[in-house]
């Protein structure tokens, strides 16, 4: 399952030799990836990706890649769970959730 989540502002462009702007003028968007590859890793990219016929195509890696398996699993993990966790916490606050 392919998840992202946005991670508000995006200050470190410059330093890190990274856009500000896509090929389309605006201002890249910057997102989390909670894919079974890439756990928490942080990217940049054109904030028109969901339009096929204004998405310029690009995107830049924030974090360097995961080179251990076992914590990439772990890490992913964490996440979904913590997921997990908050989904119940918003049911039982909604009067939802019966196993509680």
């Amino acid at each position: 399952m392919t998840s992202y989540s946005s991670t508000g502002s995006f200050n470190r462009g410059a330093r890190q030799g990274v856009r500000r702007t896509c090929d389309c003028g605006d201002l890249v968007g910057m997102w989390t990836a909670w894919t079974a590859r890439n756990p928490g890793l942080r990217f940049v990219g054109c904030p028109n990706y969901k339009d096929e016929n204004q998405d310029c195509g690009y995107f830049h890696w924030i974090d360097p890649q995961l080179s251990n398996n076992w914590y990439r699993e772990q890490l992913l993990a964490l996440h979904n769970l913590r997921n997990g966790q908050q989904n119940i916490v918003q049911e039982v606050g909604r009067g939802q959730h019966n196993g509680i």
